[in-house]
């Protein structure tokens, strides 16, 4: 039978992963924790040591088992890299997450920012940040602490009104009514889930176009070079036919030539024959003339 990787690292006792009670969570509360644990993820990803977890049981003491929270999302650094249903202090050289965030409610509130920002303060959290991501409030709270001599200190607000976190290595700002983590180098919020579904299908439907681009580009020099071929032909055929032409009319006026170099023979020959008789006919006269003359 296979053993689950988290028992066999196991130091201390091994206390159950929830409570099977299921965690109620409004639509705003969901997409916030999701869209935070996904940037988070991609973020830390070129560390390898780190684990980001979410609405998982995070238990702090090994003498009792009720001495757990579960936090909407939770950074903890330098820890393996593998997956967890629940995390136990004592399976992780004692190290409590570094970092941790809540998301607001009007239930969980008083809560977050009262005896859960004491406790993680207490044990070692170094940051904390809190936001209510519902539609249609009047008052949106977000805010953050960080970890001084034990106690936690508020964060000052950036001028763009967000909070960097040492922790993270960038500034925590809320877009709209989103807490988002902006990338240091672009100065733009990291993608969530929704947006690099809609940059895969946005760049899918580029690639679509491109190709079909490419394929109608295709086509037209297909056509273009069939036109081309057939106009080469049409001139060569033109040209044969001109050809033709030419030999015929040369042929014709070689054998007019010809023929009229005869009919010149010709006329010349029969020139030649009448000028002959004339010679004979003028000879015989006189032979006539001459012999009449003998006898008389």
């Amino acid at each position: 039978m296979a053993i689950r990787a988290d028992l066999l690292l196991q130091r201390g006792p091994n206390f159950p992963d929830g409570d099977g009670d299921p965690m109620p969570e409004r639509s705003s509360h969901h997409i916030q924790i999701t869209d935070l644990e996904f940037a988070i993820n991609r973020l830390l990803t070129p560390r390898k040591r780190f684990y980001v977890g979410s609405n998982n049981f995070l238990y702090y003491n090994p003498e009792n088992q009720q001495d757990n929270v579960a936090p909407d999302v939770y950074v903890a650094l330098n820890v393996a890299d593998r997956e967890r249903e629940k995390y136990q202090t004592w399976d992780e050289d004692d190290r409590f997450p570094d970092l941790v965030f809540e998301i607001l409610s009007p239930a969980t509130r008083k809560a977050d920012v009262g005896e859960k920002k004491d406790l993680y303060a207490r044990l070692g959290a170094r940051e904390y940040f809190v936001h209510d991501p519902r539609p249609r409030i009047p008052k949106r709270m977000t805010a953050g602490w960080r970890l001084v001599e034990g106690r936690y200190q508020p964060i000052v607000p950036l001028p763009s009104g967000g909070f960097f976190s040492i922790v993270l290595g960038l500034e925590v700002r809320v877009l709209g009514r989103w807490l988002r983590l902006i990338d240091p180098e672009t100065n733009r919020p990291l993608s969530t889930p929704s947006e690099e579904a809609a940059a895969r299908l946005r760049a899918e439907e580029r690639a679509r176009q491109e190709a079909a681009a490419r394929r109608r580009e295709a086509a037209a020099r297909r056509v273009a070079e069939e036109r081309a071929r057939q106009e080469v032909a049409a001139r060569q055929t033109a040209d044969q036919q001109a050809a033709r032409e030419m030999a015929i009319r040369l042929a014709a006026e070689e054998r007019a030539t010809y023929a009229e170099d005869r009919a010149a023979h010709a006329e010349e020959q029969a020139r030649q024959e009448a000028a002959a008789r004339q010679v004979l006919e003028a000879e015989l006269a006189r032979l006539r003339i001459q012999l009449a003359a003998q006898e008389r």
